[in-house]
C-alpha cells in the first residue's frame, strides 16, 4: 500500500467518523434549542430578542414569560429542568459507555488460527472443541457448530455479534443506534432503555404544558411581542 493510499483511507476514515457524529450533534442541537424557547420564552422572557434577554439584568419587568402565573412558571421549570438532568444523563452514559467485548481467553491463538485456515470446516470444529472446552457456551450455530468470528478471531460468546460500524465482537450486541452513534450492548442496555423512557418523558411533558398556549395563540388575539415569539414555541 503506498504512502498516497493511506493518505486517502485516513482521510476517509475521517470523514466516516465525523458524519457519524452527526445524528449525535443533532439531538444535542434540538435538546439546546428546545431549552431555549421552553425555559426563557416561554417561562422567563416576553419577547425573542437579544436586547431583552440583555434587559434581564436591568429590568425586573422582562421576566415576562407567556406563562403569566408564577406558581405555573416555578413548577414547570422545576420539573422541566429534573427531566432534562436525567434525560442528558442517561444520553452520556449511552453514548460513552464502552463497548463491551469479549475477554482476552476467547481470544483463538495464531497456531490455532493457521491450522483452522488449512483445515476443513468439519475439520475446523474439532480443532475448536479442546479450545472451547473451559468456556461456558451454549449459542451454537444453525449446524449446531461453535460460533466464531473471523474479522476479530475469537470465539463468539452467547449473544455476541460482530459490529460491522464498530469493527469489533460487542457482548450482548442488541442493534448499532447512529443517533448515540454506538452500539447497544452489555453495557450500556439500561441506559438506552432509561434514555429512550426519559425522551418519551420530556417531549410529553413539553406538549402536555405549551398545548394550551399554543390553542390559545391561535384563538385569542396576542400582544405583537407574542407573534415575535411564537415561531420559537411552534417548533416544540
Amino acid at each position: 500500500m503506498g504512502f498516497g493510499t493511506c493518505i486517502r483511507s485516513r482521510f476517509v476514515s475521517i470523514c466516516i467518523r465525523f458524519f457519524r457524529w452527526l445524528p449525535v450533534v443533532f439531538i444535542v442541537a434540538v435538546v439546546a434549542w428546545s431549552y431555549y424557547a421552553y425555559v426563557i420564552e416561554l417561562c422567563i422572557c416576553k419577547s425573542f430578542s437579544v436586547i431583552s434577554c440583555i434587559q434581564w439584568f436591568s429590568c425586573a419587568q422582562c421576566f415576562v414569560g407567556t406563562v403569566t402565573s408564577d406558581a405555573e412558571r416555578i413548577a414547570y421549570s422545576i420539573v422541566y429542568h429534573a427531566i432534562l438532568i436525567m434525560f442528558l444523563w442517561s444520553y452520556w452514559q449511552t453514548v460513552f459507555t464502552p463497548l463491551g467485548v469479549p475477554p482476552k481467553h476467547y481470544h483463538i491463538q495464531l497456531s490455532t488460527c493457521k491450522q483452522l485456515r488449512q483445515a476443513q470446516p468439519q475439520e475446523q470444529q474439532q480443532i475448536l472443541r479442546p479450545v472451547v472446552k473451559h468456556l461456558q457456551l451454549y449459542c451454537r450455530t444453525h449446524d449446531g457448530g461453535i460460533r466464531i468470528c473471523e474479522k476479530c478471531l475469537l470465539i463468539k460468546p452467547d449473544r455476541a455479534h460482530h459490529c460491522s460500524v464498530c469493527g469489533l465482537c460487542v457482548l450482548k450486541m442488541d442493534h448499532h443506534c447512529p443517533w448515540v452513534n454506538t452500539c447497544v450492548h452489555y453495557r450500556n442496555y439500561k441506559f438506552f432503555l432509561l434514555f429512550l423512557g426519559y425522551s418519551w418523558l420530556f417531549c410529553f411533558f413539553i406538549f402536555f404544558t405549551v398545548i394550551k398556549y399554543f390553542i390559545w395563540f391561535w384563538t385569542v388575539s396576542q400582544p405583537v411581542y407574542l407573534h415575535e415569539t411564537f415561531s420559537v414555541k411552534y417548533y416544540l
